[in-house]
């Protein structure tokens, strides 16, 4: 089953690159990376097993990551 889990992340991992690659836009482009910084955290470096509050905490440091950098590039 763990196997199985980690093969179904990775294969959401390369649609998500391939969706920002295809649609171009770079403010989506962060939001896809940030989905899949929160793909990696939760699954490969199993956080999800982790106590709730690093996993609170790494969620909501990419969140505001995101944030920041579209705020900051957009025009």
């Amino acid at each position: 089953m763990d196997r199985l889990r980690r093969l179904l992340v990775f294969v959401l991992l390369v649609a998500l690159a391939a969706a920002s690659v295809a649609l171009g836009s770079l403010p989506l482009a962060l939001l896809l990376a940030g989905l899949k910084a929160a793909a990696v955290g939760s699954e490969y470096m199993e956080l999800r097993h982790a106590h709730r509050l690093h996993l609170v905490g790494y969620l909501g440091w990419v969140a505001l990551l995101v944030a920041a950098l579209s705020l900051a590039l957009s025009p």
